[in-house]
């Protein structure tokens, strides 16, 4: 008799294929059992050869299949016990790493496990998100009752939340309610102990902190009601006597959520008085302003027996002729400088001149008018009177060379009469100098200013801003014709300058004049074909240079601006049929006025010691600041100016610019003037910024510092600038 396997190879000897489930004959060109249905070959699960279904070992790898099969499902098992109890444990996370991990082979016995895994899988991937769900809805639950100031019970929920629930998040809000809840413990027993030593002054700021932390807390609402009365009779009692920073503190210690209108009404009163008194005892020159200041103060406090006195010595002061040496300082010093002044450094406003020769009484009135106004237009009409330290000129009447741009050594035919036409953003500044024969100072015989009918820096005058000069201008021809002799110069804005000052050999005229044109070229970035451009050296140069003089470095500087514009300013002056001979820099003109002026005398320091002295020339939409070191010239421009004044005050005071306009150069026409020097205190601040940072960049440069700085123009008058470039806010 033939045993089971003897059977099978016989079977499959004679071309019958015996079922390994139950044992039936099947055809060999059969795939399932003919009996029991079940597959008469499987693939191996190691090794993917067909085998005959039944077999121990694989035909192509040799493993006991049994064995294999038997280890792949105790590891499926093991796994799927793993990822419940690491479920138990709330980590789902950890549970589908767990199930991820297993691979089993594609076999018909691991099929079922392969399926409960991935079942499995699906179901810790749906309850991962319930549970990411679960928890933003109670951090969400949690952020409202910190929103709500609730915090006890967001540390309690958060202190509940499971481990494995808690994140990043909800750690941050654990301790941010936590840190609330015992602020907020422990802000009412030190309330709580202040009002019952009756100590209630300084209790603002901590019932404002507690009321923003318990909104809702109503006793502390009627505490700060409490305190707020208080305050405010303590106030009361210390404007009354005059104690106006004193009571000015006390209303400022009001909690806000307590401020009525009488706390705003009694606070705008007390800031009125504070300032009104501050800007008494600080107010460094006595100005019409400040004559209106002490008319005010002395008809709304006349019991105030401290600052009427100060307003008394102030209108006598005013009656009193000037002093003898008030030429360049006119102003009548009221308070003295404090040591340190905000910027650094020793400041004053520069009124007049010293060395400047005024024909007539009309002239001088003209010219004491407007102190400061006609720096920059003196300063123009010395270069027209050959009378400048620097000759650079930026309108070239004909084409010249290399050579006919440079401003040392040339002869020049005698000039006896010359207007300096110094354009503003809001007038025009005119002056003509007289240079008469054998005597050695040019005489002013003319200053005027003539308005435009419009501000240029406003954005409606743009369109016309030709328009507008060309009107000044003709009636300034039709008052003073010009004659034939007289020489015109222009000015040209500074922050439409480009300016670069070249440390240069002293070198042949011809030489210098290609080393400029080189430096230039390297150094402005733009063509030089779009610019009108002249320089100025400070060193003479002769045609003959040893080589002892090549090693000495001169000084030059070079200005440039952009053709199109010089051009349009040209076009006006040709179109009014203005002669126009010298097109000059603001900047420069202003240091030729403060040479001819020897103003670097004025420079504090000792004498042996090198020293710089500084111009502020605040204008309607820039400044400019010119440093005058051994004659030698530094310059910044800075587009802060009137304008900003007028802007923020006709922004924040509801005004029109034109009211906006005569209350910075009125303050006293306003109800408050506390309320327009707090809009003012900003554009200080940033005027002052740029002046520090003027001054600082001249010193990184040049490793030199300024020790006195001198305020010109109609801007720098405006009062309270020179209080706080000296005192600071």
């Amino acid at each position: 008799m033939l045993t089971g396997t003897d059977s099978t190879t016989a079977g499959a000897q004679i071309g019958v294929t015996i079922c390994g489930y139950c044992q039936a004959g099947n055809g060999a060109d059969r795939r399932f059992c003919g009996e029991c249905g079940k597959p008469l070959w499987e693939s191996c699960p190691a090794c993917r050869v067909e085998c005959r279904s039944g077999e121990a070992f694989c035909g192509g790898c040799g493993i006991n299949l049994k064995e294999f099969l038997k280890e792949q499902i105790d590891v499926a098992e093991a796994v799927l016990a793993k990822a419940s109890i690491c479920e138990a444990r709330h980590d789902l996370n950890e549970a589908t790493r767990t199930l991820r991990s297993v691979r089993l082979a594609d076999h018909r016995e691991l099929t079922a496990l392969s399926e409960r895994i991935a079942a499995e899988l699906s179901r810790l991937k749906q309850l991962v998100v319930q549970n990411t769900q679960d928890v933003e809805a109670e951090l969400a639950r949690i952020r409202e009752l910190i929103a709500a100031c609730a915090f006890g019970d967001a540390v309690r929920l958060l202190e509940k939340l499971p481990q494995e629930f808690k994140t990043e998040e909800s750690d941050k809000l654990l301790v941010e309610a936590t840190s609330k809840q015992r602020e907020t413990v422990a802000l009412m027993a030190e309330i709580r102990e202040a009002v019952e030593k009756k100590q209630l002054f300084d209790l603002a700021p901590k019932i404002q902190r507690l009321l923003t932390l318990q909104p809702e807390a109503d006793g502390v609402r009627r505490l700060a009601g409490q305190v707020r009365d208080r305050l405010l009779i303590a106030a009361k009692r210390k404007l009354n006597a005059y104690e106006y920073k004193q009571a000015r503190e006390l209303v400022a210690r009001v909690p806000k959520c307590a401020i009525d209108e009488n706390t705003k009404q009694m606070s705008e009163v007390i800031a009125e008085f504070n300032w009104l008194a501050n800007d008494l005892q600080l107010a460094p020159v006595v100005d019409e302003p400040l004559l209106e200041i002490a008319k005010r103060f002395a008809k709304k406090a006349p019991g105030d027996q401290k600052n009427v006195q100060r307003c008394s010595t102030i209108f006598r002061a005013a009656a009193q002729s000037p002093q003898a040496n008030a030429k360049r300082f006119p102003a009548i010093v009221w308070a003295p400088p404090p040591r340190r002044t905000h910027i650094g450094c020793a400041i004053d406003w520069l009124g007049g001149s010293q060395r400047l020769k005024l024909s007539g009484d009309a002239v001088a009135s003209s010219w004491n008018a407007e102190p400061g106004r006609y720096f920059v237009a003196v300063g123009l009409a010395l270069q027209g009177v050959e009378a400048a330290a620097v000759n650079t000129n930026l309108h070239k009447t004909e084409k010249q060379g290399l050579l006919g741009q440079l401003t040392i050594g040339k002869r020049k035919e005698t000039i006896k009469r010359a207007w300096g036409v110094d354009i503003g953003e809001s007038s025009l500044k005119v002056v003509r100098l007289v240079a008469s024969p054998g005597d050695p100072e040019p005489a002013l015989d003319f200053c005027e200013l003539f308005p435009l009918r419009l501000p240029l820096s406003r954005p409606e005058a743009e369109a016309m801003r030709h328009k507008l000069v060309a009107e000044s201008l003709r009636a300034f021809l039709a008052k003073y014709p010009i004659e034939k002799s007289d020489r015109v110069c222009v000015s040209f804005p500074g922050h439409k300058i480009l300016g670069r000052s070249l440390q240069l050999p002293a070198v042949a005229p011809k030489k210098l004049a290609e080393m400029i044109q080189f430096e230039a070229k390297q150094r402005i970035p733009i063509p030089l074909d779009e610019l009108a451009w002249s320089y100025h050296s400070f060193t003479p140069v002769a045609s003959d240079v040893t080589p002892v003089e090549l090693d000495v470095v001169s000084n030059t500087l070079l200005i440039a601006a952009k053709q199109r514009d010089v051009q349009e300013l040209e076009l006006i002056f040709n179109e009014v049929q203005i002669p126009l001979h010298i097109v000059q820099s603001d900047a420069v003109a202003l240091f030729n006025f403060a040479m001819f002026e020897n103003l670097e005398a004025l420079a504090n320091g000792p004498a042996a010691e090198l020293r710089s002295i500084a111009l502020l020339d605040v204008g309607a939409i820039a400044t400019n600041i010119v440093i005058i070191t051994g004659a030698r010239p530094w310059f910044r421009n800075f587009r802060r100016g009137g304008e900003d004044f007028t802007g923020v005050a006709a922004q924040r005071l509801h005004l029109t610019k034109d009211q906006a306009e005569q209350a910075k150069i009125e303050p006293t026409r306003v109800r408050r003037l506390s309320e327009l020097y707090e809009t003012f205190d900003p554009m200080f601040a940033r005027l002052t910024e740029e002046v520090q940072r003027s001054l600082e960049s001249f010193n990184k440069e040049t490793g030199l510092r300024v020790s006195r700085v001198l305020g010109i123009g109609g801007g720098f008058r405006l009062h309270g600038l020179l209080k706080y470039l000296r005192n600071g806010p």
